[in-house]
C-alpha cells in the first residue's frame, strides 16, 4: 500500500511539473546553398500533393500508398506540432547545405529532421521535391521563353 502511494505521489509531482515536450535541438550550422518552401495536402482518393505555397504549382503527387517514407516524415512533424500545441498550414522548408546534406524544417515549431540519416533512396524523395520547387517557373512564364 505504501508503495502503491509512493508511486502516485511521484507520478503527480512528475504530470504537475512537465512543461511538455523540450525544444527541438539546433540546426546544424553551415552554408545552406539551397531551400525553398513546400506545402503538402492530403487529397480524398488518398493522395499527398506538394506544392509550392506562393503559386499553389503542384510538385509531385504521392498516390495512396506510395511515398510511405515522405509520409512518415510529415507525420512526424504533425506529431510535433500537436504536441506543442501549435496550428498552421503544412508548410515546410527544404534546405541544402554546401556538403549536400539535406534538412526538412518546420518554420513553426523550429524542429528539423536530417533526411540523409534515412539513406540515399529515401533522401531522394526530398532532394526531387527541392530541385523541382527551385527549378519551377510558373506555366506563363515558360510559355514566354519558349
Amino acid at each position: 500500500m505504501w508503495f502503491c502511494a509512493c508511486l502516485a505521489l511521484f507520478w503527480v509531482l512528475a504530470v504537475s511539473t512537465s512543461e511538455g515536450p523540450p525544444p527541438p535541438s539546433e540546426q546544424p550550422s553551415g552554408d545552406f546553398t539551397d531551400s525553398a518552401f513546400v506545402a503538402f495536402e492530403d487529397l480524398s482518393s488518398g493522395a499527398v500533393r506538394a506544392y509550392l505555397p506562393s503559386t499553389d504549382a503542384t510538385l509531385s503527387v504521392y498516390p495512396s500508398g506510395d511515398g510511405s517514407f515522405l509520409r512518415g516524415v510529415l507525420r512526424s512533424l504533425a506529431r510535433e506540432r500537436q504536441s506543442r500545441g501549435v496550428t498552421g498550414e503544412p508548410i515546410f522548408e527544404l534546405k541544402r547545405a554546401a556538403g549536400g546534406q539535406l534538412l526538412i524544417v518546420d518554420p513553426l515549431t523550429k524542429k528539423w529532421i536530417a533526411l540523409e540519416a534515412f539513406g540515399p533512396d529515401n533522401r531522394r524523395v526530398f532532394a526531387l521535391l527541392l530541385e523541382r520547387a527551385l527549378n519551377h517557373r510558373p506555366a506563363h512564364l515558360a510559355e514566354q521563353m519558349s
